[in-house]
C-alpha cells in the first residue's frame, strides 16, 4: 500500500510525520503541483515508519508557517490493501488535506 500526497495549493508545502512515542520524522517539502508517496505500511494496515513505529499524524502547511497553517491528513479513512491519495488545497489562510 501507499499514501500519496499531492500539493494543489500553488505554494510550497512542508509536511510533517509524527510517529508514536513523540518521534518526528524528517519533513517533506512539496513544491506547488508536486507530490510525495509514503510506502511504509504494515501488513495489518497500520502506517508505520521504517523503524516500525506507528504513524499517528501527518500534517501539511505552507513552508515557513507549516504549524500555523497546517491541515491534518485523516489516517482513519485509509483502507488496508488500497492505495490512498490525499490532495492538499489552500483554504483561506490555511491548508486542508483530504481525498
Amino acid at each position: 500500500m501507499a499514501l500519496g500526497i499531492r500539493n494543489e495549493t500553488g505554494a510550497v508545502l512542508e509536511c510533517q510525520v509524527l510517529a508514536a512515542h513523540w518521534y518526528t520524522l524528517p519533513g517533506l517539502a512539496l513544491d506547488a503541483g508536486g507530490a510525495a508517496t509514503i510506502r511504509q505500511y504494515a501488513a495489518d494496515g497500520v502506517l508505520q515508519t521504517a523503524a516500525k513505529l506507528p504513524i499517528e499524524r501527518i500534517f501539511c502547511g505552507f513552508a515557513g508557517r507549516a504549524w500555523q497553517t497546517r491541515g491534518e491528513v485523516d489516517l482513519r479513512g485509509l483502507a488496508m490493501g488500497e492505495a490512498a491519495r490525499v490532495v492538499c488545497r489552500a483554504v483561506g489562510e490555511g491548508v486542508a488535506c483530504g481525498g
